[in-house]
């Protein structure tokens, strides 16, 4: 393995080594939040669904029958990111309340 690599740096297809922080990769650590959403009318919601749809982190947000209007369910970099993005949520015209969870741990990860 050592030759192969002196000789990729020789051919010039290695020009240099830098250090990749395992928290920067795709599979970084990420802080994951739900949060349920009380719209101020349920049925004329859209608005607050538009305004989601544009939070990057927002990775899913499901209409739910029963006491709740949303879930949302949301990964950011951070504690203060989740933060950021529940101050906004709960500034948007149309949400009455929320209720905010963060998860501890993923217990079953399922690809689709």
């Amino acid at each position: 393995m050592r030759q192969r690599v002196e000789r990729l740096e020789r051919q010039g297809h290695i020009g240099g080594y830098t250090i990749v922080h395992p928290s920067h990769g795709p599979d970084s650590a990420v802080v994951a939040a739900h949060v349920l959403v009380y719209r101020e009318d349920r049925m004329r919601g859209g608005d607050v669904l538009a305004a989601l749809k544009r939070i990057p982190e927002v990775v899913s947000c499901d209409v739910l029958s029963g006491q709740f209007d949303l879930l949302v369910s949301v990964e950011a970099a951070s504690l203060e990111r989740v933060q950021g993005i529940w101050e906004q949520m709960a500034q948007m015209p149309g949400v009455r309340d929320t209720v905010t969870a963060l998860a501890l741990s993923r217990v079953v990860s399922r690809p689709r």
